[in-house]
């Protein structure tokens, strides 16, 4: 089931963009607050994101502008620090570090280098969590790869043609953008076939059950702490015994 804000949302197939004092725009802002609000620890971060707490911590130490009042609250290893998009440029900012197959790693200097440039030429404040990152990064990174050099490529030579490393490049299949601004919506972070997904408006931006207010932590606790069967479950919540068996996996 939708809720209210994802029903004029957007970017939701079938609805236009609201245009100004339209009440879809109201809606727009609240998510738009919603999805830049801190929600996750360093750990939770990076394992969502799949990477390391030490990688994530710096990442995030490094692109989040924190206002002097939020220092000791970002600082804290138990506060939430990372926000939805925070969240997102995390997981662009690993797979990019990480390259095209059989190439060295990007410098983590060289990566923030790279953001700040996106940022500068997109003239947006957040390039990696950006659609446009899809359409005009790959240009504008092999300009910093060709004037800076160094080990790695950021942008990666198809055949004529700059693109993305593929890891980046198949995380646009499993991200929704907004029609408005072209940020990131929501994520289904083990494929949209999974039924999983991370989306700010639901379940305080947890990993939930797509169109569903339903946690994977609850699913997966009744799972293992409680010893439920995945056709129990699968009964009782009304799920196919898919989704069960995705939320479990995903947990693991």
């Amino acid at each position: 089931m939708e809720n209210r804000i994802e029903r004029s949302l957007p970017g939701v197939p079938g609805k236009p963009p609201p245009q100004h004092g339209d009440p879809g725009l109201q809606e727009f802002d609240l998510l738009d607050r919603l999805r830049r609000e801190p929600r996750y620890t360093i750990a939770e971060a990076a394992r969502l994101a799949g990477t390391s707490a030490p990688f994530a911590s710096r990442w995030l130490s490094a692109i989040l502008d924190a206002a002097p009042a939020d220092t000791a609250r970002r600082r804290s290893p138990r506060a939430p620090v990372a926000s939805f998009l925070d969240l997102i440029e995390l997981v662009v900012a690993d797979r990019l570090r990480l390259g095209a197959e059989g190439a060295p790693r990007i410098p983590f200097a060289r990566l923030r280098t790279a953001y700040q440039f996106a940022r500068k030429q997109l003239a947006i404040d957040r390039p990696f969590a950006s659609q446009r990152l899809y359409r005009n990064s790959p240009h504008i990174f092999r300009d910093l790869d060709v004037s800076e050099g160094g080990p790695g490529h950021l942008a990666v030579d198809l055949g004529g043609q700059f693109g993305l490393p593929g890891p980046v490049h198949e995380l646009a299949a499993a991200l929704d953008f907004d029609s408005l601004r072209g940020l990131a919506l929501r994520w289904f972070p083990a494929g949209r076939d999974a039924r999983i997904v991370i989306d700010p408006t639901i379940a305080s931006g947890r990993p939930s059950i797509a169109g569903r207010n339903l946690q994977v932590d609850l699913i997966v606790a009744r799972f293992r702490r409680a010893g439920e069967s995945i056709d129990s479950l699968a009964k009782d919540l009304e799920l196919d015994r898919k989704a069960v068996e995705a939320a479990v996996r995903f947990a693991a």
